[in-house]
């Protein structure tokens, strides 16, 4: 028996491999990774790649006779070669298997794609090696990337060539060349046995399969029942770096640049006319260990899209056939199950009387109920209405007996993980809430967990498949150019949908901080739509949530935990800036103002974020604004006195001010100050609305002295109010300078605004005639001009109380006409309607 060392065998073919060789119980497996993590059967040692003398030292001390790498290193080897140093170093160590599992790579090849030149020099420090016995394991393409997630595997979707998802086939060249295939599983086997053998040739073969694209293509069409679109990309496009972009290609560029991603997919297109994947080895380990059976790419493909799954039925293609896994007790023990399955579900049917309509049951046999996600609970089928028809009485029944949750559907695969561990710390770094919610290891953690379970279990942790969506999702939302609106909203909504499937299992299931925090990432999402109400029923889910936990409640626990005492805090008061902010803009109910949590940490040594000063500022100007909303609530206490109102909001103006100068001065809200901190910018806008609804409060009452606003009516309010008005002029170019912003801003990002350019263009004309003849307008009262004031937000978002109010003032200059609760000015970009989400299913051809 000896000690295998697998490194990177926490993941994708790593683990399989593990597995393979546990399974086989011949050897002991130790992991090496870049982070200890639980496996099972396993143990899991960390490591420092770039330290190879502490790499050798371990290899050592663990008695490690052979090292398999599975380093996902791409052009960079730096860590695979300092492991063959440290391999090579350490006097246990005397075999090695190189991290290559592909091809066979040449000059040729290497001089148009620099992944073959990183190998290639792989090989030659084995070569160089004096005490190392290699071998390089040859195996062609792996076929798992399309077959998930229906078949197992650790491996990352992605399409190449064929977009079965979508029936669509982009062939180099001719598509006649050969090209082979294996199954990582099927790789992980033969290693299983091979490292047992007594002498490695340094080349070892596995064949899974070699088929044409043209036969590859065929199989899925057969498989899936439907004929394909196929196109063929000629060589000399491929020699440019151009391919044909496949459907699901465009759900990866916000992870693998569309020019990279392109380049990549051409350089392995040329190898397939050259015929570099057609392997030809003079010997093979199918030959040498003739009891492991490859699966034919064919079998796998009617595996995973066989029509039967089309009609929602277990697939066992491959038993059927007597290929794949044959005839074993695992098979039979199925076989069993199935038939003994088969046999409840006929106890289960009622008889139906074919001379009447009436149904009788058999109520002394319990139904089988079909277990649901995480849930064991027993029905019993009731007596129906003998009046109804046999066929509803059925699906009755079948609905009594199907206590599965609703439908936990994908609507995208997760991109490989190497391309979202950068693209998730860069994109959020602008969300100053996510990056307060989320420490750079808890975002690291959930990654990690969730690529581990692999595709085909990625409903293992429902909240952490919820949390890393909805992530991903606001990343897209933050970081698309306007020009890319087009290509990458789709594909964040896409992503969000993978969250917000699980929202009801979170909602009635959820029990923990988690579960609160994965509802907020989603709320985060939709705080970047024109989706109001979807917005605050997130935020009230999550606060409910939060309640049922006492998230607002000190010392609940009693734990030492620091670190997790301040994660609740942060959850408490991201949750609390977000609601204030809502009830400030929407005239919703506040959260009180009362707060007996600690105010966040400025910082833990795990996390040297400037997000948390953010937080901490944001969370007591929500104290301000929960004070405000509550003053100004309609039926309130105040609002029966006007002295006691305007001695609160006199006070809360104080207040506000003094937070202002408390900030830090490079942090201030003050005069025309340029700032790119979005965090920031963020903090200023909320400070605005604060003093902005303080000052719609106030009203006609001019002798309240206020310091944090200058005493003047807004632009429109002062020019249909007070015609003789100094500032009546400079109001009137500031609308038009806005309306002429607009339609620059239209123009150069490609953003369509026109509802919007048009209303303010409308309010521009009716200024401009107020300026030019003042005696014609007619002045129905300071009330009904004031009735401008605070009505415009109605106007924007989805809010019923806000849309009939701002529809009574603005009705005579915007349509009535509400678009899935929207007026005219809400860009189609902002709907969630536009991309199939609760909404009529009009796709968003234009923003």
């Amino acid at each position: 028996m000896a000690i295998i060392a697998v490194a990177g065998g926490a993941g994708k073919l790593g683990r399989a491999i593990v597995e393979a060789i546990v399974e086989q119980g011949q050897h002991t497996v130790v992991i090496l990774a870049r982070e200890a993590k639980d496996v099972q059967g396993a143990k899991v040692v960390s490591v420092d790649y770039a330290n190879t003398d502490e790499l050798a030292a371990t290899l050592e001390a663990n008695s490690i006779e052979t090292v398999i790498s599975t380093i996902n290193s791409m052009d960079d080897v730096s860590a695979e070669l300092s492991l063959i140093k440290a391999a090579e170093k350490s006097g246990s160590t005397k075999r090695y298997i190189p991290s290559i599992w592909g091809i066979k790579n040449n000059e040729e090849i290497a001089s148009y794609f620099p992944i073959a030149r990183a190998k290639l020099n792989v090989i030659a420090a084995l070569e160089a090696t004096s005490s190392l016995e290699y071998t390089t394991v040859y195996v062609g393409y792996f076929s798992d990337y399309w077959v998930l997630p229906k078949v197992k595997s650790y491996q990352s979707p992605l399409a190449l060539v064929v977009d079965i998802e979508n029936n669509f086939a982009a062939i180099p060249g001719s598509g006649n060349e050969l090209v082979t295939f294996t199954h990582t599983f099927d790789v992980a086997r033969f290693v299983a046995v091979l490292v047992g053998a007594s002498k490695w040739d340094k080349e070892s073969y596995i064949i899974g399969d070699k088929v044409s694209w043209n036969q590859f293509v065929q199989y899925a069409e057969e498989a899936k029942g439907v004929k394909f679109t196929v196109k063929h990309d000629s060589i000399e496009d491929l020699k440019a770096g151009k391919i044909t972009e496949l459907p699901s290609h465009v759900y990866m560029y916000p992870f693998f640049p569309k020019p990279m991603l392109q380049g990549l997919f051409a350089a392995f297109g040329r190898m397939f006319i050259e015929g570099a994947f057609d392997l030809k080895p003079e010997r093979t380990l199918n030959e040498s260990f003739p009891e492991i059976k490859a699966r034919k790419i064919k079998d796998l493909l009617f595996e995973a899209w066989g029509q039967c799954l089309n009609r929602k039925t277990t697939c066992h293609y491959g038993e059927r056939k007597g290929r794949g896994r044959g005839k074993s007790k695992q098979y039979i023990t199925t076989l069993e199950q199935r038939l003994k399955n088969v046999e409840v579900a006929l106890q289960a049917v009622p008889t139906v009387s074919h001379d009447s309509s009436q149904v009788s049951t058999d109520a002394g046999h319990p139904h089988e109920v079909t277990p649901g996600h995480g849930t064991s609970t027993t029905d019993e089928t009731q007596s129906l209405p003998s009046r109804w028809p046999e066929e509803v009485t059925r699906k009755i029944i079948d609905a009594q007996k199907n206590n599965i949750n609703l439908e936990r559907k994908v609507f995208v695969p997760l991109p490989p993980k190497e391309h979202i561990l950068h693209f998730i710390s860069n994109s959020l770094a602008d969300v100053y809430e996510a990056q307060a919610l989320f420490s750079s290891d808890d975002v690291l953690k959930v990654i990690n967990d969730q690529y581990s379970a692999g595709p085909s279990n990625c409903h293992a942790n429902p909240t952490r498949w919820a949390t890393l969506n909805a992530l991903i999702a606001t990343g897209i939302h933050w970081k698309a150019d306007n020009k890319a609106i087009k290509e990458m909203f789709p594909v964040s909504w896409s992503y969000f949908k993978n969250a917000f499937a699980i929202f009801p299992e979170i909602v009635m299931n959820g029990g923990g901080i988690d579960e609160c925090q994965a509802m907020i990432a989603m709320a985060l999402f939709m705080r970047g739509t024109a989706d109001s109400r979807a917005l605050t029923a997130l935020l009230s889910a999550a606060a409910h949530a939060g309640h049922c936990i006492g998230l607002g409640l000190e010392g609940l626990d009693g734990s030492n935990d620091l670190i997790g005492e301040e994660r609740r805090k942060r959850s408490f008061w991201t949750l609390y800036v977000l609601r204030c902010n809502a009830s400030l803009n929407l005239n919703l109910p506040a959260p009180s103002d009362e707060v007996s949590v600690e105010l966040p940490s400025q910082g833990l040594i795990t996390d040297d974020s400037s997000s948390i000063h953010l937080l901490r500022s944001m969370s007591t100007l929500a104290q301000i604004q929960s004070r405000i909303s509550r003053c100004c609530r309609p039926g309130s206490s105040l609002s029966k006195s006007s002295d006691e109102m305007i001695q609160a909001l006199a006070e809360i103006d104080t207040d506000l001010e003094s937070w202002r100068t408390g900030l830090p001065t490079e942090v201030q809200a003050r005069g025309l100050i340029q700032v790119d901190n979005l965090g920031i910018i963020q903090l200023h806008f909320a400070y605005y609305a604060s003093t902005w609804k303080i000052y719609a409060a106030i009203g006609k009452l001019y002798d309240v002295p206020l310091t944090s606003i200058e005493r003047e009516h807004p632009n429109l309010h002062l020019i249909l109010h007070d015609h003789e008005d100094s500032e009546v002029s400079l109001n009137v170019e500031w609308i038009g300078q806005f309306v002429a912003f607009l339609q620059t801003f239209q123009h150069r990002e490609g953003c369509n605004l026109s509802g919007l350019i048009e209303f303010c263009s409308k309010l521009y004309d009716i200024a401009s005639f107020a300026q030019r003849n003042p005696t014609d307008v007619v002045n129905d009262g300071e009330d009904d001009a004031g009735a401008l004031q605070g009505q415009y937000t109605g106007l924007l978002t989805n809010m019923p109380l806000l849309g009939k109010k701002a529809m009574e003032v603005f009705h005579d200059i915007v349509a009535e006409t509400r678009e899935d609760g929207f007026t005219p000015l809400v860009p189609n970009v902002l709907k969630p309607s536009s991309f199939n989400f609760f909404g009529y299913s009009k796709a968003a051809t234009e923003h």
